[in-house]
């Protein structure tokens, strides 16, 4: 296959780069039942291109190292990203495929193998054929992307003739969720470029090594080093407030009484529940929010601490004037505008919204008090605070690996919203939902990774002009019909504001 080359510059090789203290305490977090994956799945309808795809990764996947970095560990300590060349994907796939020419149909199982073995891409690629019968459903039986036994990342392709499932696990040592999300645009567009008209030319961005090498850096970018400089002081004196949250215990969702039986959940297991807005009923939580005088976010926020409030006084958890702490973690993105052309990685940090019954009494009050902390942590750059304080824990190893391990109960729920995350793709149209190649992008999923005694995380997003949420949970704490009923008291109450 003749194809124009990408015209976008290739990363420079790397042979070893440090972890930053926040990637440290991200690998220490890991337990073997929780493995700190970010799971984005993506479900489509037609009929998937095999050679296209498999020549669409092995572009996009070089354009970012860490996705395919392995780590090295001293003792029992992560202290570096390295690069074995043996187990490096190949990135010049256009001028020497093995695939060129070749049918779908004549891509048996053992073909795919050699296809992928012979660019590299055996670790980080399975291929699943499916019968035509084939309905997806809940994921069992993922790869292990544990850092330490190997990659960090899997993408996994589910597939019959009609319908196609891509599962991108990815561990947060390696990348957090926007970072993920940025490689899978990319691979959704070359894709559909090499789908649709490969002889014309698809430029991708320059990803700059430097980028990369600078990430998590407490002050970044020249540009901006007076005013970060001005507002360092304030995340000292964030630290210090932040304080207050270690004499705080939240509380947690689980009922040991109404677990289902076996009572115990495994790495390879991942369970949701989703559902979502209509395009008006989008439209009228915006308005709403306008109306409030706070974010989207903000609102989302304050009917899910009333949700999880509410779910806890029906199944005698608690009362309704209670002195409980509901506390909602929360990852803010740390990027900058030039960060545009940084690799996949870990570039957020996180925040935490402590709030008592007595204030879930008014729902607009509650959304507006949590609107102006965000916006005192926005304009003041507070939400770095936590990497202040990892920095901090790491002149101390041992203290950030017990910080990271300590088995009490970080927060009630973790919270995300990714906002529109696929919006603007160079891709074509079908209705409001994306067309990439043959495939219809159908549904999008992003599962926060879940923690011991917190085993309800939230996903918000926008995809074809439509609000959809997921939660993922652990199903040894919470039974399926409770995480049900969970998101359907959230959904109701944002369908009748």
């Amino acid at each position: 296959m003749n194809s124009p080359s990408l015209q976008s510059a290739p990363l420079e090789p790397l042979k070893e780069l440090s972890l930053t203290p926040f990637e440290r305490f991200q690998y220490w977090e890991t337990r073997v039942d929780y493995p700190n994956q970010i799971v984005a799945v993506l479900d489509f309808v037609g009929r998937l291109n095999v050679p296209c795809f498999i020549e669409a990764v092995a572009t996009v996947l070089p354009r970012h190292p860490l996705l395919y970095s392995r780590l090295k560990i001293v003792g029992n300590s992560p202290v570096a990203f390295v690069w074995p060349v043996a187990a490096s994907p190949h990135g010049d796939v256009l001028e020497r495929s093995p695939l060129a020419g070749q049918a779908v149909a004549e891509l048996d199982n053992e073909s795919l193998v050699a296809a992928l073995v012979r660019l590299g891409l055996q670790d980080y690629v399975r291929m699943e054929r499916k019968p035509d019968d084939w309905v997806p459903g809940q994921l069992h039986d993922l790869p292990n992307v544990q850092p330490e036994l190997g990659p960090a990342f899997c993408l996994t392709i589910q597939f019959s003739r009609t319908q196609c499932r891509w599962v991108m696990q990815t561990h947060h040592v390696v990348c957090d969720g926007l970072g993920g999300l940025q490689s899978i645009r990319e691979l959704l567009q070359v894709y559909h470029w090499r789908s649709t008209d490969p002889q014309q030319p698809f430029p991708l961005r320059s990803l700059p090594i430097e980028r990369l090498i600078n990430r998590g850096r407490m002050i970044r970018g020249a540009a901006s080093l007076g005013s970060r400089l001005a507002k360092l002081p304030m995340k000292w004196i964030g630290l210090f407030g932040a304080s207050k949250f270690l004499w705080r215990r939240p509380v947690g969702l689980s009922a040991s009484a109404d677990q289902e039986e076996g009572g115990s959940r495994h790495g390879s297991e991942i369970t949701w529940v989703d559902g979502g807005l209509s395009g008006s009923q989008s439209r009228r939580l915006r308005q709403v929010a306008k109306e409030f005088g706070v974010t989207v976010n903000s609102l989302l926020l304050a009917q899910w601490l009333a949700t999880l409030h509410r779910f806890r006084v029906q199944h005698g958890l608690t009362t309704p004037q209670s002195e409980d702490c509901y506390r909602l973690m929360i990852p803010t993105n740390e990027r900058t505008g030039g960060d545009v052309a940084l690799s996949a990685c870990n570039q957020v940090s996180m925040v935490y919204v402590d709030r008592w019954p007595r204030e879930m009494e008014h729902l607009d009050g509650l959304a507006a008090g949590i609107d102006y902390e965000m916006s005192i942590i926005r304009r003041w750059g507070l939400s770095g605070t936590f990497l202040l304080a990892l920095r901090v824990l790491g002149w101390f190893p041992s203290l950030l690996r017990w910080y990271a391990r300590r088995p009490s109960c970080w927060a009630t729920s973790y919270v995300t919203n990714l906002g529109p995350i696929l919006d603007r793709l160079r891709v074509g149209q079908e209705g409001e939902k994306s067309r990439v190649g043959e495939l219809t992008l159908h549904e999008v999923r992003l599962l926060p990774p879940l923690r011991p005694a917190l085993p309800a995380a939230l996903a918000v997003h926008v995809y074809a002009g439509q609000v959809r949420l997921t939660l993922h949970y652990d199903r040894g704490e919470i039974t399926s019909e409770h995480a049900g009923e969970l998101l359907q008291s959230l959904l109701n109450r944002l369908r009748t504001l």
